[in-house]
């Protein structure tokens, strides 16, 4: 059973719709204290640092999914789920995030911003989708396990530590390249 976070705001239709498809159990916790902590969290996010760590701390969010994360449940954030796992981010200077990745999220210096479209992920023949303006930079670069590129710039499109996995495309909408890499984060728990 996946447990799926609403609080951070997104597109719960496409991402609920996604989990049908591909006939994955889930529900979603009203608040923090009905996470079970034993399940695999799922936190989608849209909008910008700031609002989805607004919408996670007014919920109470925050602390339970530390210690969540401490007690080695799987947590996957997508989009702007994953940017809140990082420390901070310019998006949004002061704003704390959640710190269960070491690192940053810094915005696109160059190209067209936002990144909105296909791109391919480096050292396979997938091409899933992105809407973004911000990337995330680990402190270790052991953590970035896949890249994608914007104009040409190299930019960390997955990345893990230990139990804590974030996409910062859109598996709900990558199609079979979405299905297949959400397929094997689940058969990875």
């Amino acid at each position: 059973m996946l447990e799926v976070i609403t609080a951070a705001g997104g597109n719960m239709g496409s991402v609920l719709r996604f989990l049908k498809r591909l006939d994955i159990r889930y529900c979603c916790p009203n608040s923090p204290e009905q996470l079970s902590g034993k399940n695999p969290i799922l936190l989608p996010g849209v909008g910008s640092f700031g609002s989805v760590m607004e919408n996670l701390s007014s919920s109470g969010y925050p602390e339970v999914l530390k210690k969540n994360s401490e007690k080695g449940i799987p947590i996957l954030g997508i989009c702007s789920g994953m940017q809140v796992l990082f420390n901070s981010s310019e998006e949004s200077p002061g704003t704390k995030g959640l710190g269960l990745i070491p690192g940053t999220v810094k915005k696109f210096r160059t190209g067209k911003i936002p990144h909105i479209g296909w791109s391919k992920l480096e050292g396979s023949n997938e091409y899933v989708y992105f809407v973004n303006s911000y990337h995330c930079k680990p402190e270790n670069p052991k953590n970035q396990s896949r890249r994608a590129c914007h104009c040409g710039n190299p930019f960390t499109a997955i990345v893990n530590r230990d139990n804590i996995t974030g996409f910062q495309f859109h598996p709900e909408i990558s199609y079979r390249a979405g299905e297949e890499i959400m397929r094997r984060w689940l058969r990875a728990l």
